[in-house]
């Protein structure tokens, strides 16, 4: 029964998202850490320019209209970023 027990688990290993697979990925980083002693984290944030309305209404040059729809919007917005992205930055 435990040989069973062991193949079903080497076999989940392979299924991302289950126990197994992640316990597997976990020890494969531990032997890297452990390997290059020098654990380093590389973090990418970005905001979403486009959706940010406050950016839009308070700071870029061009000004949506109070009757404009979500798509005349959203292309706005899209230009103001094209036009001016050192103020978006």
């Amino acid at each position: 029964m435990t040989q069973l027990a062991a193949r079903i688990a080497r076999s989940a290993d392979q299924l991302r998202g289950t126990r197994p697979y992640w316990q597997a990925r976990r020890r494969e980083l531990m032997g890297m850490i452990k390997d290059l002693k020098c654990p380093h984290v590389f973090v990418t944030a970005s905001a979403a320019d486009i959706q940010w309305k406050d950016l839009h209404h308070r700071f870029m040059p061009r000004k949506v209209s109070t009757d404009s729809t979500e798509q005349d919007r959203m292309r706005l917005f899209s230009t103001n970023l094209n036009e001016t992205p050192a103020i978006a930055t």
